[in-house]
């Protein structure tokens, strides 16, 4: 891969990637490590993509892949986490803040889905493939999901 086109992809992608690393690790210092080790995989892939649909897919793959690596590590599970909301950055382009800040308070398993689905325009079957689940089991976190959405919706009403 040469330099340019390396460029290209980190110019167009670091949104989605960091997206999703922060959807997954709700840490804006996480997000940032993984966003890094993720277009560090792609510095040293020689595999060959045959469109950006699937270079996006493989970087949001990798993503994941490296925030469930981060999760497992030893230090992640030795110590404590501080949740610190005033670091955690704002997402450009989201239609609503408070909406996606809701998203960010359920469930991982119900997030990832939801994020992906209507803040990556993800189908269920392209997202069953992203996270290697049935896509039954996609569309029944999806409802699930949505079901804590808007209870959580009508509490604040």
């Amino acid at each position: 891969m040469c330099d340019e086109e390396y460029q290209t992809y980190v110019c167009q992608f670091t949104d989605v990637v960091y997206r999703t690393a922060l959807n997954a690790t709700k840490s804006y210092h996480d997000a940032q490590d993984i966003l890094q080790n993720t277009f560090f995989k792609l510095l040293q892939t020689d595999m060959l993509f045959q469109d950006e649909n699937h270079i996006r897919r493989w970087l949001i793959r990798v993503a994941l892949n490296e925030s469930r690596n981060l999760k497992k590590s030893y230090w992640k599970r030795m110590v404590e986490p501080v949740e610190d909301l005033s670091d955690r950055a704002s997402v450009s382009g989201e239609p609503n803040n408070d909406l996606y800040e809701r998203v960010m308070t359920i469930p991982p398993k119900y997030r990832m889905i939801i994020h992906l689905f209507y803040y990556e325009d993800y189908s269920i079957l392209e997202i069953a493939n992203l996270l290697h689940v049935n896509a039954a089991t996609i569309r029944t976190r999806l409802c699930r999901g949505r079901k804590i959405l808007k209870k959580l919706i009508l509490e604040d009403i």
